[in-house]
């Protein structure tokens, strides 16, 4: 379903499914676009290709969806993959509250489908996807230089708990930490 100008109506054509080790070749090149496409412009494309050739090499991806720690999730937008998110269990930096933390690595979203609602179901079902582990409090980094993912953050109640070290080749750059009860 589209509005006038051809865009998806909010939410509409929205699923999401629990990613699989299979769905790497479909997640690895996802990522890697919206990775490049988001922070290309406001970094080194040096840095940027040095992050992008590990973190988002297919093998790597698939060890990272083998992993039972991880939760990934891919949003599908009639039929086409329009998102990802993944989340990991685990330890939390100081200043995270929490018996059980888990983390969002990350939540991407095909820029063509900002404004959708893609994000925000991906984002419900990222919550309900840790609590049914039995998480407590979700956290993230996010870049000190990207207002419209901390706007959204703040929108579904993280808050900022603290900062640290994000390293994107030879630059070593500033994540805020946010976190969120569950």
């Amino acid at each position: 379903m589209s509005d006038p100008s051809g865009q998806p109506a909010p939410g509409a054509g929205v699923s999401i499914r629990a990613a699989r080790p299979d769905d790497a070749e479909t997640v690895a090149p996802l990522v890697r676009d919206i990775f490049i496409e988001t922070f290309g412009p406001s970094n080194k494309p040096e840095n940027i290709d040095a992050y992008v050739r590990e973190a988002f090499a297919v093998e790597h991806v698939r060890a990272e969806l083998e992993d039972p720690s991880t939760i990934a999730l891919v949003a599908d937008v009639d039929g086409q993959a329009a998102g990802f998110a993944r989340m990991e269990t685990g330890a939390a930096p100081e200043g995270i509250a929490g018996a059980s933390p888990v983390e969002l690595v990350r939540l991407y979203v095909r820029a063509t489908y900002h404004g959708t609602g893609v994000a925000a179901t991906l984002m419900q079902a990222c919550i309900d996807a840790a609590k049914a582990r039995g998480c407590d409090v979700m956290w993230l980094g996010v870049w000190e230089h990207n207002p419209r993912a901390q706007a959204f953050y703040r929108k579904w109640g993280f808050e900022r708990a603290g900062e640290h070290v994000f390293q994107l080749g030879d630059e070593a750059q500033t994540d805020f930490l946010f976190q969120r009860p569950l």
